[in-house]
C-alpha cells in the first residue's frame, strides 16, 4: 500500500517588515543600521517601500540634515532616485 505524499507547496514570499528593520534607528545608531539595509533593499522590488518607510521614520528630518559621510552616498543615491531633493 502506497503512503500518500503531500504536494509540495511553495512558500509565500515574505514581505519585508520595514518598521522592524528601522525600529532601532536613532541618531546614534544610524551609521551601523542603514548601510546593510541600503545594500539589502537597493535595486530590489522593495526599494520604494524602504525609501517610503525611511522618509516616514521619526528620525527622517534628522537623517536628511546630518548624513554621515561614510554611508551618505548610498543613502543619497537611494533617496534621490525618486526625484525628491534631500
Amino acid at each position: 500500500m502506497a503512503i500518500p505524499v503531500a504536494k509540495a507547496v511553495p512558500p509565500k514570499p515574505v514581505e519585508p517588515d520595514f518598521r522592524r528593520d528601522l525600529f532601532n534607528l536613532q541618531p546614534g545608531t544610524a551609521a551601523q543600521i542603514l548601510p546593510p539595509l541600503i545594500k539589502k533593499y537597493a535595486g530590489t522590488p522593495h526599494e520604494a517601500g524602504f525609501v517610503a518607510a525611511l522618509r516616514a521614520h521619526r528620525t527622517a528630518s534628522w537623517l536628511m540634515k546630518r548624513l554621515d559621510k561614510r554611508w551618505a552616498a548610498g543613502l543619497r543615491e537611494l533617496l534621490a532616485a525618486d526625484g525628491k531633493k534631500l
